[in-house]
């Protein structure tokens, strides 16, 4: 399960659904434990 995103540190372009997503996808594998 890889996703590709693109975002920008300096303009701050999606940098808030990387980690929304990142944190949701780790608290999933959380789950399955």
């Amino acid at each position: 399960m890889f996703k590709y995103f693109e975002c920008s540190s300096k303009t701050g372009e999606n940098v808030e659904q990387f980690f929304e997503f990142l944190t949701r996808s780790i608290l999933k594998v959380e789950s399955y434990s």
